[in-house]
Formats: structure tokens, sequence, C-alpha cells
């Protein structure tokens, strides 16, 4: 059995499945500020709440696949401030780049200047088969009015 050899400037083909290239998706970075309020505090409660409900509300739209905070150790009361970490990851689809960075800049954390949201969009390649399929239909799902 004779093995096919690639050169080295060939590229992979992703393995068959659910096509998940063609949808406009894209990753939002949250980089903690120095204007973090520690939700242990009142003041970092209420603008913890306000995200909660402003990503239940993308959520609801249809913008926002999934989200959640990394380093959540960072996050903890009594830990010392993350500012300049990244302390959270948002996967969005919206029409254009531009509508992405509107959600991420309506976000409270962003608007309270507690944290910097950078959009960057994102072609899905590769994915564990049930997740591919539930990304799939999540894409290709109508957004909500």
């Amino acid at each position: 059995m004779q093995q096919s050899q690639s050169s080295p400037m060939s590229t992979p083909t992703p393995p068959a499945g659910p096509s998940l290239e063609h949808h406009e998706t894209f990753v939002i970075v949250a980089e903690t500020l120095a204007g973090w309020r520690n939700p242990a505090t009142p003041e970092g409660a209420e603008l913890l709440a306000q995200h909660y409900a402003w990503a239940h509300g993308q959520h609801a739209s249809g913008a926002l696949l999934f989200a959640g905070p990394i380093d959540v150790e960072a996050l903890a009361p009594g830990a010392q401030t993350p500012v300049g970490q990244v302390s959270g990851l948002l996967v969005v689809r919206a029409d254009s780049k531009a509508a992405a960075e509107a959600i991420a800049q309506s976000d409270p954390f962003h608007r309270h200047g507690c944290r910097h949201n950078a959009v960057h969009s994102w072609s899905i390649r590769f994915a564990q088969q049930s997740i591919a399929d539930a990304l799939a239909a999540a894409l290709n799902a109508p957004e909500a009015p």
C-alpha cells in the first residue's frame, strides 16, 4: 500500500462533517483593566449582575453562542486584581465584524472600564462531532427577533 506524501506547503483538509466555515463567527477576548471592580464589593456585584443580564439578552437574541470566565481562580474574592490578564471569552455570531464589535462594546464591563473586549473573526475548522453538530445547528438557527 502506497502512502500519500504531502509537500510542506500543502494545506491539510478538515475532516468531513457539518460545515462550520461559512458563518460570521467572532471571538471576543476580554482583558481586565485597571477599572476592575471585585464582585465581592457592592459596586462589583452590581456590575456583574449587569454583565449577566447583558449576556442573557445577547444569548436570547441568538448572538451569543457561549461564554465564560478564563482563569477563574484569578477572579475569586481576595485574589489579586487581574489587571492585564484575559478574564473572559465569548463566541458570538454577527452579520459583520462591526456588528460583533458593537456587541462587545455594549457589555457593561467594557462600558464601565472594567475590561477591554477585543473582537477577532473566527473560522471554526475542527470540532468533536457532537460539538460540531450542535454548533452547526446553532449557527444555522434563525436569530431571535
